[in-house]
């Protein structure tokens, strides 16, 4: 953890250090090292990642794990590379988490995120971790000072953190109930989805349904859940009984239900393909009932974006 840019004089002395030797890389011919990459200094809207983060920790029931730390930071960059090398921090944070690394600079960026979520950077130092619950609340804040061991940090002490505040997932029987009473308390239909943590398409689909141009239109004539039929008790098992009825192939795997459990049509994949994108279109197209006809025409016109964008 580099709390002040003179702790130990290692902050001060490694980036005094790259700025020396860079003339001489740049001169010889070097490339910059994988150990010098941007991490944090992506420019991204940290505030937008993690409302979104938020809004897939809800739909998946995971917590949100914000980083806060700076490309510059030596400790930041031991605890990026834990998290990326070590093999079991690495699947408890896909399995578990959505991970939102945000760039605080020399504490001159993003600070206003900071004090939302009661972080001193000025006393703690970075890296600093908070995780957020399913309501993008603060569960805990954790300087990682006492994450460190020597001149690394502790691969068991991270490890017990991040098990101490995973979450732990409803049955998947929980979760279908609870979707179809939703449903049939707001007169709409069941749009459920079914990934696993090892699914890069899953996360795609999750990504694009909570855009909140598609979420607007979607959430007038469905209530939507997430079935990981991996970390959910009962989860494959569910997937296995609707994937007999309704042919299910591949993952991701969606089905739109009546309030009554009742399979109304599937569908499978990322909406890629024009073909996956027509599937997904006259799905909602033949089974929405308040979707107005503009609703439908943003809708074809976001799917045909997500072709653009692969």
């Amino acid at each position: 953890m580099v709390q002040d840019d003179i702790r130990t004089g290692r902050g001060y002395v490694l980036g005094f250090a790259a700025v020396a030797i860079m003339p001489l890389l740049i001169a010889s011919g070097g490339g910059a090292s994988p150990e010098s990459q941007p991490i944090f200094g992506s420019g991204a809207d940290a505030r937008a990642q993690i409302e979104a983060a938020v809004a897939r920790a809800k739909r998946q029931h995971r917590r949100v794990l914000v980083v806060f730390g700076a490309d510059w930071c030596p400790w930041c960059r031991k605890l990026h590379k834990l998290f990326r090398e070590n093999r079991d921090i690495a699947s408890l944070l896909k399995h578990e988490y959505e991970v939102v690394l945000v760039d605080v600079g020399r504490r001159d960026r993003n600070m206003d995120i900071a004090e939302r979520y009661h972080v001193d950077l000025k006393k703690n130092g970075i890296p600093f971790l908070t995780v957020l619950d399913e309501q993008g609340e603060v569960i805990v804040n954790q300087e990682t000072g006492a994450l460190e061991e020597g001149e690394r940090h502790s691969p068991q002490k991270v490890a017990e953190f991040l098990n101490r505040w995973k979450l732990t997932s409803p049955p998947a029987v929980q979760v279908l109930g609870d979707v179809l009473l939703q449903a049939r308390a707001g007169h709409k239909l069941a749009f459920v989805s079914f990934s696993a943590p090892w699914c890069a398409w899953c996360d795609l689909l999750e990504d694009f349904l909570v855009r909140p141009e598609v979420a607007r239109i979607l959430e007038k004539d469905y209530v939507h859940a997430v079935i990981d039929i991996r970390r959910m008790e009962g989860g494959e098992a569910i997937y296995r009984l609707y994937g007999s009825q309704a042919g299910a192939t591949i993952l991701p795997w969606y089905v739109i239900l009546n309030a009554e459990g009742k399979v109304l049509c599937a569908g499978d994949g990322f909406p890629v393909t024009p073909e996956k994108r027509e599937r997904f279109y006259r799905m909602i197209a033949s089974t929405a009932r308040r979707a107005k006809a503009e609703d439908l025409a943003r809708l074809r016109e976001l799917l045909e974006q997500t072709s653009s964008k692969r």
